[in-house]
């Protein structure tokens, strides 16, 4: 600085350095806006719109294509100039295949027996008998699991043990082994209680929910904030995990980067209000729950296998809101510590409340003119033991024309791409909003959206 500078800046450090500006200058852009109204300028980002149904484009050297999906990759090639990469080996083919799909090597009888395999079917035939191997199962629900933040303890200081989580670890194998449907797979986490309440498996699928850490040891004057911090867990989980987005970041404020007020966060927050972690007894042998998920198999003309009721119990973790719990998972005190209503805190803190919020959406990821109504469904007759809420919910996640089903698959069919090549389409798989990066492939991301 020149000495002038410096004087100057001398005297205002005298008179006390007086300043009577903004500690943050404003966003023009965002001024005169209501960040608690979401525009359809809003919605114009990539990933909030819907999805393109597009056809696999022209390329050039159509002789390298073998799928549709190869059209995206060499188009894009060719745009650049870039020449593909020469076929790999059989042998390298193999090990690439079997690490993907079971996470297992192949043996090296097997690497031999597909090297020396003439059938020019032998690498389709090698996929569906790796599909069909129940360690598929066990190596993709890996990945969810750490999408579910699933872990068979507690954490924090006693990290005490959950040892009945494990049944949600087995409903994520049994439901990729038996292809069940994805929208069914992200409903029955959300609500199995409410949406098959007679199955152990759609019960066990809750488990989702209450999959992350979970405090021990509190006092009194700790049971809310915890109770709101349990909260924040399930709806930052199902933000990242499911939708890509940073939903807990407008936990104490209007998101800094994408469209989602604070109040948002807490409308979707008051889904689980009066949902809790519970150990929930089912009146079924072990053997006979597992063939509740996975029927036995009969020879051709045997009977239909029946299954009849028994005083043998078996004990699920789950996330629920009617059964009263065996005992509180965290400290055995009986029923949980929760509040029943919930509030818009100021700056997330739970001393400072605002106002009671009722169920709501994010508003960027639901159609213009769309209601939180329409997704609501009516409590079966006679049917008080949960609030249907998170069935809500569901339907809201999983409803691709009006609400957030389109970006609901395109995290998924990255997650996909991410495990199989190393890198997603989108190189942020839990971000796909404003600070998150852009798809390298769009087209294909949504073409491989549509066909989910």
């Amino acid at each position: 600085m020149s000495d002038e500078t410096i004087k100057q800046v001398a005297r205002w450090i005298d008179l006390g350095a007086p300043y009577n500006q903004p500690l943050v200058e404003k966003n023009k852009k965002q001024e005169g806006k209501n960040p608690e109204v979401i525009t359809d300028k809003d919605r114009k980002f990539w990933s909030f719109q819907p999805l393109t149904v597009s056809r696999p484009p022209t390329v050039k050297n159509s002789s390298w294509v073998q799928t549709p999906i190869d059209r995206f990759i060499l188009a894009k090639l060719e745009e650049k100039k870039i020449a593909p990469n020469p076929t790999t080996s059989k042998r390298l083919l193999i090990r690439r295949v079997y690490f993907d799909l079971i996470g297992l090597p192949p043996t090296p009888d097997q690497i031999e027996t597909f090297v020396n395999n003439t059938d020019p079917e032998a690498y389709g035939k090698l996929i569906d008998k790796l599909l069909a191997s129940k360690s598929y199962g066990e190596r993709w629900a890996s990945h969810w699991m750490d999408v579910a933040r699933f872990a068979e303890s507690h954490g924090y200081e006693q990290d005490s043990n959950r040892p009945n989580a494990y049944h949600y670890r087995d409903f994520l194998i049994k439901s990729l082994n038996a292809d069940m449907p994805y929208d069914q797979f992200i409903r029955w986490q959300i609500a199995g209680d409410e949406l098959a309440p007679k199955s152990p498996l759609a019960m066990a699928a809750t488990g989702f929910l209450g999959a992350g850490a979970f405090p021990t040891q509190l006092t009194e004057s700790e049971f809310e904030s915890a109770r709101y911090d349990e909260l924040d867990d399930i709806v930052s989980t199902v933000g990242s995990g499911m939708l890509g987005l940073s939903i807990g970041c407008a936990r104490c404020h209007d998101h800094k980067f994408d469209p989602i007020p604070a109040r948002d966060y807490y409308r979707l927050m008051a889904t689980f209000t009066t949902t809790i972690r519970a150990n929930v007894q089912y009146n079924t042998k072990t053997h006979q729950f597992q063939s509740l998920v996975t029927p036995p198999k009969k020879k051709k003309g045997e009977p239909e296998i029946k299954i009849k009721p028994n005083k043998n119990l078996i004990t699920i973790q789950a996330t629920t809101e009617g059964f009263k719990p065996m005992k509180h998972l965290a400290d055995g005190r009986g029923f949980p510590h929760f509040y029943p209503k919930v509030y818009y805190l100021s700056r997330g803190d739970v001393t400072q409340k605002k106002e009671e919020v009722q169920q709501g959406f994010l508003q960027v990821l639901s159609r213009s003119g769309s209601k939180a109504d329409q997704w609501k469904v009516p409590i079966p007759q006679g049917w008080k033991r949960t609030s249907y809420r998170r069935t809500n919910l569901a339907n809201w996640l999983t409803d691709t024309k009006e609400g957030a089903g389109h970006l609901l698959a395109r995290v998924i069919v990255n997650r996909l791409w991410q495990h199989h090549f190393g890198k997603g389409i989108v190189a942020t798989p839990n971000d796909f909003g404003f600070q998150g990066d852009r798809p390298t492939h769009p087209e294909l991301l949504d073409w491989l959206a549509v066909d989910l």
